[in-house]
C-alpha cells in the first residue's frame, strides 16, 4: 500500500519528494516550506519528543508544499506559519531535553 524508503527514513522520503518539485526562489514559499519539512522530518527520524505534533505538522506542510507558488500571498502566509511552527516545535523539544 505505502512505499517505505529502504534507508533514510522520513527525511529521505521528504527529500525525494522535494527533488521532484520545480525550484522556487530562496525566500519564496516553496523553499520556506521545504526547509520546514526537512526540519520536521529530521526531528521525526531522530525520535525527538513530540512525535505526534511533528507528524501532524509535517503532514500539513507536505500538503501545501506541492501546491506552493512563489507569487501568491496565501502561499507566503502558509510558509511563514509552517516555518514558525517547526521552529517552535524544535525549541519545545530542546527545552524538554534540558
Amino acid at each position: 500500500m505505502f512505499e517505505i524508503p529502504e534507508s533514510g527514513g522520513v527525511l529521505a522520503a521528504v527529500l525525494d519528494y522535494i527533488d521532484t518539485l520545480p525550484v522556487g526562489t530562496d525566500a519564496g514559499p516553496q523553499m520556506v516550506l521545504a526547509r520546514a519539512a526537512i526540519a520536521l522530518a529530521t526531528a521525526i527520524d531522530g525520535h525527538q519528543s513530540g512525535l505526534a505534533s511533528n507528524v501532524r505538522e509535517l503532514q500539513a506542510v507536505m500538503s501545501h508544499l506541492g501546491e506552493a507558488d512563489d507569487e501568491t500571498p496565501l502561499d507566503d502566509l502558509r510558509a511563514k506559519r509552517a516555518e514558525r511552527r517547526a521552529r517552535l516545535l524544535r525549541e519545545h523539544d530542546a527545552t524538554e531535553e534540558s
